[in-house]
């Protein structure tokens, strides 16, 4: 039987906060409830004031709940939830929020204005949903917000155009999101049946400020080739997740000679080795992992052992 359930929690209705909480899992240490049943149907939230961050995992709502003012959350995770759509007002009340979480959900956009009104947002989860059109999300940001963290993977990408931009953000997740190539100006998507041949539906301008910007870079899964330009550009970054794509001729002699990365992921790639020993470690690397290289025959030189995955 499906609960019908307004959640409240105003610190001066006792009881009810905590009728909710043997519903949810209250944690005030933490500063956060979560809801995960699925038989639980929340349809307006109003926050005790010690709340900042609120979970709801697996719930059935193909629609955010109403959320009353609440400006001391700081979190926002909608997981495994079935969201479907949201409305451009869905989180006014909500003005405070660093992270919003809707991952694992069947989102095919947001609207254009639904993120504006958050000044403080750090850290954008889109993963796993149903977006295709990458030009629906460029302006979808605060004037002057850099985000730490923007995550699209696993989302079927197909569309974007010259108009279109990644929002800026210091880290950028693009694991399995049907992308082709990749190099210093542009990123282009697989081909699909809305967009095949013509490649002016499927490209994405890239600023060097943009990949300036970024210090940890993940396209692992994507079977996408690599330009040398696009390493060059990337030579700054922290972080960088090549595993499952195809590497220019030229790599090895960027990580020696010009990259600054510090974790690297070349599992399962594709890329021109002149033997079976690895013995180009970089300058600053801190952990490889060459797994799946020359299907697992590659051995890793001494100079490189103590962080070498194989």
């Amino acid at each position: 039987m499906i609960l019908h359930i307004v959640l409240i929690f105003i610190s001066d209705l006792v009881h009810t906060s905590a009728d909710i909480c043997s519903y949810c899992s209250c944690n005030e240490d933490k500063k956060s409830i979560t809801c995960s049943s699925p038989s639980l149907l929340v349809r307006t939230v109003s926050l005790l004031p010690w709340i900042e961050e609120v979970h709801l995992i697996n719930l059935n709502l193909p629609y955010p709940p109403h959320f009353l003012f609440h400006p001391n959350l700081k979190a926002l995770y909608i997981n495994r939830c079935g969201l479907e759509e949201l409305s451009a007002h869905s989180l006014l009340p909500l003005p405070n929020l660093e992270v919003l979480d809707f991952a694992d959900n069947h989102l095919k956009t947001l609207p254009a204005t639904l993120l504006h009104s958050l000044k403080h947002l750090r850290v954008l989860n889109l993963a796993r949903n149903k977006i295709t059109d990458l030009s629906e999300l460029s302006d979808m940001l605060a004037k002057n917000i850099v985000l730490e963290k923007l995550d699209l993977s696993g989302n079927p990408i197909a569309l974007s155009n010259t108009n279109s931009f990644f929002p800026p953000s210091q880290q950028l997740f693009l694991s399995n999101a049907n992308l082709a190539f990749l190099n210093s100006t542009a990123l282009i998507f697989q081909p699909s049946t809305i967009c095949s041949e013509d490649v002016s539906c499927r490209i994405l301008p890239i600023s060097q400020a943009q990949l300036g910007r970024l210090n940890r870079l993940d396209v692992s899964g994507n079977n996408l080739i690599v330009d040398i330009s696009a390493l060059n550009a990337l030579s700054h970054a922290h972080l960088l997740d090549f595993s499952h794509n195809h590497l220019p001729s030229q790599f090895i002699d960027w990580l020696e000679n010009k990259s600054r990365v510090k974790y690297l992921n070349l599992s399962n790639a594709e890329m021109h080795l002149h033997d079976d020993v690895w013995s180009s470690c970089g300058t600053d690397l801190k952990q490889l992992d060459i797994s799946g290289l020359r299907r697992n025959n590659q051995i890793c030189s001494q100079l490189c052992s103590e962080y070498c995955i194989r």
